[in-house]
């Protein structure tokens, strides 16, 4: 309820199987280089 209305919901939830673009260039190099082992692509 908003404002006293009721609204149906029509929400979806979606994966986006990627990295954030918040991080500078430089903070995404170190977060990669940092990852231990090379993730699976299954």
């Amino acid at each position: 309820m908003l404002d006293g209305e009721c609204y149906a919901i029509r929400a979806q939830i979606h994966s986006i199987g990627g990295y954030s673009a918040h991080a500078d260039q430089w903070d995404f190099i170190e977060f990669v280089t940092g990852i231990p082992r090379v993730p699976s692509t299954r």
